[in-house]
């Protein structure tokens, strides 16, 4: 698949998800999550989520009704949810479940290996990997089949591909000359415009950029021509050849050395306070006790910190959700990508601690 998202409009096909039926959403999501679903034409029903990220099964089950066909479990940040209860539930109410591991690279729940569970299961692993494309559907569920016309990808396409995955092998290096050779290499704003038309042009996916396409859908990222593109092969060929072992060492390692020198700082809880065994974070996501756009005051300072304030779906009423309003609003989280060494990681924690105490 080209992405997460157009894994999970293919996977609700497959489910025969369609017009007058509902599917059950965190309401803390990416509002990417809920673009397909509007998109076969079925309505997103958002259920509450705890404080901790822990779905409320009481609210979920109040939501349930007749126009019901699956419910969306996510693997926040990669940390693995508690799928039984969903499991339970859809079996009980005669419903899927879609396993929501855009966030997994690796890491198991007390029902298996992540994206096992599931009816279906989404990945998206240019969320991790020096990929400008690639993610994959999981169908677990024999009853359910994926028929797919697969478009044939124009030279546009391809260029961009290779061009957008060169800078970022490069970008990613810890070395310092190669990160100046990708400063070198990158083209011309206006060659750019070129190779890159308007029609494909992403949208950044932790900003407050979003737009509406003329069909009144909220659209997050490429646009939906793009929904039969099969991965690249180039894409392929690295994710079937990285070395996952040491990109999951080295982000579990990077995880560790914030939950010490920041989690330990006073007023900072973190998200997960412990890492379990064969985990793959995808970031470190905190609060800062009675602070809110905390990002901003170290992004002031140079630290990558993001939220996903800026990524509401615009159905989702605030309002009805003050939990999840919480987290848009303070949950703060920083990268732990594996290129990044232990020495950036501590100016991070220097950056934090320094960040606090202005703020005292």
């Amino acid at each position: 698949m080209f992405s997460g998202r157009t894994a999970l409009y293919h996977g609700l096909d497959a489910l025969g998800i369609s017009a007058g039926h509902s599917v059950l959403v965190p309401a803390y999501h990416c509002a990417s999550l809920v673009d397909p679903i509007r998109r076969r034409n079925a309505t997103a029903v958002f259920y509450r989520i705890k404080p901790d990220c822990s779905p409320d099964f009481d609210d979920i089950e109040r939501r349930v009704d007749a126009t019901s066909r699956a419910i969306v479990a996510i693997h926040y940040f990669g940390f693995p949810q508690a799928l039984e209860p969903f499991r339970k539930l859809c079996t009980d109410r005669g419903l899927h479940l879609i396993e929501d591991c855009a966030h997994v690279l690796a890491g198991e729940s007390t029902s298996g290996p992540l994206g096992t569970t599931g009816d279906i299961s989404i990945f998206s692993w240019r969320k991790f990997l020096p990929l400008y494309d690639g993610g994959q559907l999981v169908i677990n569920n024999s009853s359910f089949t994926a028929n797919i016309q697969w478009d044939k990808p124009d030279l546009i396409v391809r260029v961009k591909t290779i061009k957008d995955m060169f800078d970022r092998l490069i970008n990613d290096s810890p070395i310092g000359f190669a990160r100046h050779l990708v400063r070198l290499g990158q083209l011309p704003s206006l060659a750019r415009r070129d190779l890159h038309s308007e029609r494909m042009r992403p949208e950044p996916a932790a900003t407050a950029s979003t737009t509406m396409s003329s069909g009144g859908r909220f659209d997050l990222g490429f646009p939906f021509t793009m929904v039969n593109l099969p991965m690249s092969p180039l894409s392929r060929y690295i994710v079937e050849h990285i070395d996952l072992r040491s990109i999951i060492s080295r982000r579990r390692a990077n995880y560790r050395s914030l939950l010490k020198t920041i989690g330990s700082l006073p007023g900072v809880v973190p998200l997960f306070p412990d890492l379990p065994s064969g985990v793959c974070p995808l970031a470190f996501p905190f609060f800062v006790e009675s602070r809110t756009d905390f990002h901003l005051q170290l992004r002031a300072r140079g630290l990558p910190a993001s939220t996903w304030g800026g990524v509401i779906h615009p159905d989702l009423s605030l309002a009805d959700f003050p939990d999840a309003r919480a987290l848009y609003e303070t949950l703060v989280y920083l990268p732990v990508h594996q290129s990044l060494t232990m020495e950036e990681m501590d100016i991070m924690g220097r950056a934090m601690r320094e960040a606090l105490l202005e703020a005292a």
